[in-house]
């Protein structure tokens, strides 16, 4: 399975070059108008985004800070880009909450390896994780239930993840948004997610409750 990266990027160029320098691992949709990003958010459920730093309307900063604050926003991390080497940049681009920063000259083979590396690491954990009739393989990112697959959306699949992990005890709201969303901000959507959670998996012998500003997961 391909990882699905969105690039925003003002260059049609820079990202027909990734696009076909990284077809093998990733599919690559790019975006020439950083202003459509809550339309492509709302449209697609991308495992990572990246970003040109350098572009018009919205700088690679201010689109960064637009796209993790849209509600559409799956969690997934977000990267830069740019052929501006500076210290400045890079260090404006990690402070501003990027996972990582490239620079056009980096090689193919090290551009794969770092994307994939910090994708998974949003996913660590035990390759199988069984509860019930549920069973969560960490890497394929698939949740079974009956031996058959749920289809998840990115963040869905990280808060499961989460919660899982932590059985039986139970997570304090706070505690997973921060997780997810590296913020503790606008807590109904994880009810939200967490009611979507359950529709999804209405064959399961287990339900996620919300109980005393908490998230547990209990036996029927």
């Amino acid at each position: 399975m391909k990882l699905e990266l969105i690039y925003f990027d003002d260059q049609i160029s820079n990202i027909e070059c990734y696009q076909a320098m990284l077809e093998n691992t990733f599919k690559i949709t790019g975006f020439t108008d950083c202003t459509v990003y809550n339309e492509v958010l709302k449209s697609r459920k991308p495992h990572g985004i990246l970003l040109d730093f350098h572009m018009p309307v919205y700088d690679g900063i201010l689109l960064h800070e637009k796209i993790i604050n849209s509600e559409h926003y799956n969690g997934c991390p977000v990267f830069f880009i740019s052929g501006d080497e500076s210290d400045d940049i890079r260090i404006k681009t990690l402070q501003s909450g990027g996972i990582d920063f490239f620079n056009r000259q980096i090689k193919e083979e090290e551009l794969k390896l770092r994307l994939l590396n910090k994708i998974k690491r949003f996913f660590q954990g035990d390759a199988n994780i069984d509860v019930g009739n549920l069973r969560f393989d960490s890497k394929s990112f698939t949740v079974f239930i009956k031996n058959k697959p749920i289809d998840l959306t990115l963040i869905e699949i990280r808060i499961m993840s989460y919660l899982l992990k932590k059985m039986p005890e139970p997570v304090p709201t706070d505690e997973l948004m921060i997780q997810i969303w590296g913020n503790a901000e606008g807590k109904g959507k994880v009810h939200v997610h967490v009611s979507h959670l359950n529709l999804k998996f209405s064959t399961w012998n287990h339900e996620i409750i919300m109980r005393d500003s908490c998230a547990c997961i209990v036996p029927f």
